[in-house]
């Protein structure tokens, strides 16, 4: 018995040292509107808007920043309204918060997500698989700051609720 206990505590020991066991998964919810729009809709009638996403300013996102090891997930939650017509809508981000033509000058995330009249609910699943660019939106996320930008197809639209949610693992 006293042979299985010292196997045991060097097994684990073994695993802690390697880091089989030293990593954690962390989600953080975003809120876009209230965070990164000071409250205000995003509402594309002019063409676009956008906010800036600041991870960093989740203490527990900033003091975890510095050992993310992988962002794993990422998906939103919105609910989308339109201005009486069908519309479509596209999702862009930069690290840029300036851009004047987000179509031209950001890295795409979302292409035309069709919005129909009465306006839709954007789940979180659905999200997830519209998503293109994974990779540099991970930079992004682990640098904890970019902007993101909503872009009308046609017609305008209005974000009246958009929460970002992020899955990360970090090494402890």
């Amino acid at each position: 018995m006293r042979s299985l206990r010292i196997s045991t505590t060097m097994v684990l020991g073994t695993a802690l040292l390697t880091g089989c066991l030293v990593s954690d998964t962390q989600v953080f919810e975003y809120d876009v509107i209230r965070n990164g729009n000071f409250g205000q809709p995003l509402d594309t009638t002019a063409g676009f808007d956008s906010a800036l996403i600041e991870l960093n300013r989740i203490a527990a996102f900033e003091e975890s920043q510095g050992d993310i090891k992988l962002v794993d997930r990422v998906g939103f939650e919105a609910t989308i309204a339109t201005a009486g017509a069908a519309s479509t809508v596209s999702l862009y981000f930069s690290e840029s918060p300036d851009l004047t033509d987000p179509a031209q000058e950001a890295t795409p995330l979302a292409m035309d997500l069709p919005v129909p009249t009465n306006g839709r609910i954007l789940t979180y699943e659905e999200s997830e698989a519209l998503l293109v660019n994974f990779g540099p939106l991970q930079a992004a996320i682990e640098n904890g700051e970019f902007t993101l930008y909503v872009v009308s197809g046609t017609g305008g639209v209005q974000f009246t609720a958009l929460n970002m949610v992020v899955t990360i693992t970090v090494g402890l």
